[in-house]
């Protein structure tokens, strides 16, 4: 839930967000919907055939340049289905025609060791206090009001769903959503209704209820000094569930003394699982790394942590229409489990666990064994037609190197019980995927993580980081399997590992890809990632690799990188014995190195939050500070700094 300086959302118009929508929303994990496929339409007639080496292989290509247009009907149709909806709009009510500009005396804090955001502030001459509070348990927003004002109360306002990329709401139809008020004992329930999505919205307050119009519940609160309420938030299949079991004092929502108590509990739980302090650091901009990675741990856990994967902005604001980016997953979660929280990059992996033969499915129809992860998808991890999407191959090791990271920081058999399965799927795809060609390369078409090469893919087989990252995502696989007692495919894997090909240097650096340009400096970087986010393999010598970086910072538009871009060069920098670049790219004053005052990793209007930047930023603190296996001691930070931490697990 996204707020303004009411600590409500009651001012959406002056914090105008993508797609003529707003920064402010309420969303879920389980918030989706999908519009009606009135014209019965099917993924599969979205395939397209490429000739492979293999022979022909489908892909859900869009068939022409993303720039010419949105595709065909049933291209179109499934591009912007399902998507994720905002739950409604809280905000505060008011004296009429009070504007932003007539809101004064504004101190806002938000304790983050708490959970709780504290406004305060002034209309006319009456004085209002405004504490929120979001459970860690359930999906519901505490809501305690203090005021001087004769009348206040809360707006409710449900929109529709919408297919716009970077827009949840859609207030222009109110004909095609329902919304039902009912009163019942211990408050008041919301029935919501879009299409074949329902959800439940819950509400206890001792003020007054009630409709206005066909979507707006008002809840006026009068004759106290002090009003609390409770919103909840419940898919419909349980909201049946939870009112007879109840979680609060009078068993219909939890109370808001009961949120406040629970969350503060959780979030000092949080807190106390990993921890760094620079203080002493002779650096000028110690304190503002230190910022970023207190706020980031904050934004990460209220936006990252979840039952699903997340878009690039998390559940602050839809990008894409909320899919997920598959490819962004590791810079989402891997940092929970180098900071003491493995917990919640299980409950992700789980994902992947429950939707494994959606993957495999995808795999068989391409002609492989195993389970295929493409970059772009809903909770079903169906397919998303698009003209880059589905020939990236960097997101299919992420679990493998996810899972890999909750075994480290919990290192029993139970763990590797757990993910195996997920695993050996996901290994199994990748030990079939190459081909040989002078060593096992990628058949094409591919597009690599640096994706400026999307005219190139039927011709890419050898991406430099790809290579690198198969193989040691194929080791450490095999690592598994012997594990589990299965030492055939262990070989097998090991086997498809040392045959892939030897990424080679281009005039005394490595390129990003085997075939010209070679390296085009725009876009990622991400021929460093095969060194510093990837582990040591053996593979690529450690002086190219520095002489690559000291390329990269010297020669690449820095206009064109994204935020996750910058912590990878951290960690190669760290990885190779450069701890001045580690910082330098850490904090390099670069437009998409931006982090607002509310620690959001801005890149662009259509993306003013990007969580990749922020998990990317804890994941190369903790390699700067706790290093790797049998590494040095903080191999990112030279002598002005001074590094004290602790629960931080090492990387491989």
């Amino acid at each position: 839930m996204a707020v303004d300086i009411t600590g409500l959302q009651t001012f959406p118009g002056a914090y105008p967000g993508p797609s003529s929508g707003t920064l402010l929303g309420t969303m879920a994990h389980w918030g989706w919907h999908s519009m009606p496929n009135t014209s019965g339409f099917r993924i599969e007639d979205c395939l397209h055939s490429y000739d492979t080496p293999r022979g022909p292989v489908t892909y859900t290509d869009l068939g022409i340049p993303a720039s010419m247009g949105e595709g065909t009907e049933e291209e179109v149709y499934f591009r912007a289905n399902p998507q994720r909806i905002d739950l409604g709009r809280i905000g505060l009510i008011l004296p009429e025609e009070t504007t932003i500009a007539e809101v004064g005396g504004i101190d806002q804090d938000l304790m983050l060791e708490w959970g709780l955001l504290v406004s305060q502030f002034e209309v006319g001459r009456d004085f209002y206090l405004v504490q929120t509070c979001v459970d860690m348990e359930s999906d519901s927003v505490a809501v305690a009001i203090e005021t001087s004002a004769p009348r206040t109360g809360i707006r409710l306002s449900f929109p529709y769903a919408s297919t716009q990329a970077n827009n949840a709401q859609d207030w222009n139809c109110p004909g095609a959503h329902k919304t039902v008020l009912t009163q019942e004992e211990g408050g008041w329930r919301i029935s919501r209704t879009m299409d074949d999505t329902s959800y439940v919205v819950l509400v206890a307050t001792s003020g007054r209820v009630r409709l206005m119009g066909d979507h707006e519940v008002r809840i006026d609160l009068a004759g106290e000094k002090r009003h609390e309420v409770v919103i909840q938030f419940l898919p419909d299949t349980l909201a049946e569930w939870a009112l007879p079991s109840g979680t609060g004092g009078h068993g219909f929502t939890p109370t808001m003394a009961e949120i406040k108590n629970r969350t503060k509990r959780a979030w000092e739980t949080y807190w106390n699982t990993g921890a760094i302090e620079m203080a002493g650091s002779d650096h000028p901009q110690a304190l503002e790394l230190e910022r970023r990675v207190v706020l980031s741990r904050y934004l990460t856990r209220i936006n990252s942590a979840g039952l699903l994967p997340v878009p690039e902005t998390g559940l602050y604001v839809n990008s894409w229409r909320g899919k997920f980016h598959l490819e962004m997953q590791w810079w989402h979660l891997a940092h929970f489990a180098l900071w003491g929280n493995p917990e919640i990059v299980e409950c992700v992996l789980s994902w992947y666990d429950t939707t494994i033969a959606s993957a495999r499915q995808i795999a068989r129809r391409q002609g492989y064994p195993g389970a295929r992860w493409l970059k772009s998808s809903g909770p079903e991890a169906r397919e998303t037609p698009s003209s880059i999407s589905p020939f990236l191959i960097w997101q299919q090791p992420h679990p493998i190197y996810l899972a890999e990271l909750v075994r480290r920081a919990r290192p029993k058999s139970a763990v590797v019980d757990r993910w195996w399965p997920m695993i050996r799927e996901t290994a199994v795809f990748m030990a079939a995927y190459p081909i040989d060609s002078g060593g096992l390369v990628f058949p094409p078409p591919l597009i690599p993580s640096q994706e400026c090469y999307a005219s190139q893919k039927q011709q890419i087989c050898d991406p430099t980081y790809e290579l690198v990252y198969w193989v040691w995502s194929l080791m450490t696989a095999a690592k598994w399997a012997e594990r589990m007692g299965e030492q055939g495919l262990a070989e097998q894997w090991r086997s498809v590992a040392r045959h892939m090909r030897v990424p080679q240097p281009h005039r005394g650096i490595y390129p990003s890809i085997g075939i010209p340009p070679w390296t085009s400096r725009v876009d990622h970087p991400s021929v460093l990632a095969g060194l510093g986010f990837t582990p040591e393999t053996g593979i690529l010598d450690r002086g190219l690799m520095e002489a690559t970086l000291t390329d990269v910072h010297r020669e690449w538009e820095w206009g064109t990188t994204w935020g996750w871009d910058y912590p990878m060069m951290a960690m190669t920098a760290a990885r190779v014995g450069r701890p001045d670049l580690a910082v330098e790219s850490l904090l390099v004053n670069e437009s998409k190195n931006t982090y607002l005052p509310n620690g959001h990793n801005w890149q662009t209007p259509e993306l003013p939050a990007y969580l990749p930047g922020n998990g990317g930023l804890l994941a190369a603190v903790a390699l700067m500070a706790a290093g790797w296996e049998n590494g040095p001691a903080h191999p990112g930070f030279d002598s002005r700094w001074k590094i004290d931490f602790e629960g931080i697990v090492p990387l491989p």
